[in-house]
């Protein structure tokens, strides 16, 4: 990581203070700052995530658009005490981005996660219906949905009517969130320039289409080496795999993920903060004296606010667990910056990349359209017959499974798909996607009857895996 582990271990009264006051992100953060010598407790971590002010993310020397209210779905949570409720950050409007004010929604005592939150928006496709006439308020430019312990979140927003079919909701999952914070990454560091890091995108196969490859374009455009790499399902995984990069982006649909910096990318920039002679001389321009002449190093403005962007990252995103509240200011500093202009350097700034000018939600959404999924489960003898490759994209055995899956596709160009076990129960989960909304029903009766051939189905759908969960719970019970 980019900031080394330290002496001085976090007692178990500062650690219990983290996890009540500061929400699961916050403890995180507290425990690994107190670690590597970086924060005390839950206190400094919200002073560390204000103090920055995120100006130099900010739109500069431009005329300051009105200022926008971004709802906060606290789902109820732990999170509110921390973030909110005793927070200069819900009642100081200037420590956010310039664009947006902050208005805490869904805060206790209600009941957490019921009908609110990360998981209940991602897996509904629909906000959480306390809200839902707030969202479509005039000034109201969409709402983050943290999940109850505030380690992940998702946006969602009303589009404004474009076409007769009026306002329509509209989802901005972890797909879109590392979609928006990678091209901007990359864009900063096209413009510091000067380095040989190693950058890396980690998904699972369940992510969307779309988002992939609009990434890999992202990756393509910046001569980066590396695509998108996938892994099994779960945020271990995708975390060990951004470890491996000087820097490496994850996110996961439902809004976990984070961006990990290495010791790397912390030599990259303090060599380059010498080149520029950036804490020597704010002025953007150096000086010395030869032969009684005094001369000038002229240093770009535009370089030098690409480094003290770059430079933020590290304490923005958390580094060791996904944080909703960072997760949370970055796009919305990355949407109120000035793409493709700061007024200095604007000329370099044009070629910045596929993201430049997504100045709101609407155009963010904009950057692809989904692909049509379809996600089902078909029943088994057993579970332990089906392996799969380590991604979990290709089925191993039974060997007759992805032969025929794989004659499907070939029938279907565009279209993918694959099967994985449960890792609880006999069942094997089919994912399919493409264009056509018909066309991935198809396919996907399809592969699950290649399943059930291959595999040996059981039979009976969902009433037969809760008549078999209700027998294994009284079998378990009854060896008490």
């Amino acid at each position: 990581m980019l900031f080394g582990f330290g002496e001085g271990n976090p007692s178990s009264a500062e650690v219990e203070a983290g996890l009540i006051e500061g929400g699961k992100d916050g403890f995180h953060r507290m425990v690994f700052g107190a670690y590597s010598l970086m924060m005390k407790d839950s206190e400094e971590y919200m002073q560390s995530m204000q103090s920055m002010q995120y100006k130099p993310l900010n739109r500069s020397q431009q005329k300051q658009k009105q200022k926008q209210t971004i709802l906060v779905d606290m789902s109820n949570g732990v999170s509110f005490p921390c973030h909110f409720a005793s927070s200069p950050l819900g009642s100081n409007p200037h420590n956010t981005a310039d664009e947006y004010t902050f208005r805490p929604v869904c805060t206790p005592p209600g009941t957490v996660n019921l009908n609110v939150g990360a998981e209940h928006v991602q897996k509904s496709r629909s906000p959480p219906p306390a809200i839902k006439n707030e969202l479509s308020e005039r000034g109201v430019a969409g709402c983050a949905s943290f999940d109850g312990d505030g380690d992940r979140l998702v946006f969602h927003f009303v589009e404004r009517s474009r076409s007769e079919e009026g306002q329509q909701w509209k989802l901005l999952d972890g797909d879109s969130i590392m979609a928006l914070v990678v091209s901007f990454i990359l864009r900063e560091l096209g413009i510091l320039g000067n380095h040989n890091l190693t950058f890396g995108v980690v998904q699972t196969a369940y992510a969307n289409g779309a988002s992939t490859a609009y990434i890999n374009n992202v990756l393509s455009k910046s001569n980066c080496a590396n695509r998108v790499k996938f892994t099994p399902t779960g945020v271990a995984h995708l975390h060990h795999q951004a470890c491996k990069y000087d820097i490496g982006a994850y996110w996961e649909a439902n809004g976990h993920g984070t961006v990990l910096f290495s010791e790397a990318y912390g030599a990259y920039l303090r060599r380059r903060e010498n080149d520029l002679n950036i804490n020597r001389n704010r002025s953007g321009s150096g000086s010395g004296s030869g032969s009684g002449t005094k001369t000038k190093t002229k240093i770009n403005p535009r370089t030098v606010l690409a480094w003290r962007r770059l430079a933020l990252l590290p304490i923005i995103l958390s580094q060791c667990v996904g944080d909703a509240l960072g997760d949370m200011l970055l796009p919305l500093a990355i949407l109120s910056s000035s793409l493709p202009g700061t007024g200095t350097g604007a000329e370099e700034e044009e070629e910045g990349g596929p993201d430049a000018g997504v100045t709101s939600f609407e155009e963010w959404r904009d950057l692809w359209t989904d692909k049509q999924t379809r996600m089902t489960k078909v029943v088994i003898n057993d579970r332990s017959i089906v392996r799969t490759s380590w991604d979990e994209t290709r089925c191993l055995e039974p060997k007759g499974v992805q032969a025929r899956i794989d004659e499907l596709m070939a029938r279907n160009v565009g279209y993918r798909s694959f099967v994985r076990p449960s890792g609880t129960e006999d069942v094997v989960r089919v994912f399919v996607e493409g264009e056509e909304r018909g066309k991935v029903e198809e396919i996907g009766k399809e592969v699950e009857r290649i399943v059930s051939e291959e595999c040996g189905d059981r039979g009976g759908g969902e009433k037969e895996m809760e008549l078999r969960r209700r027998n294994e719970f009284f079998e378990r019970r009854s060896r008490l």
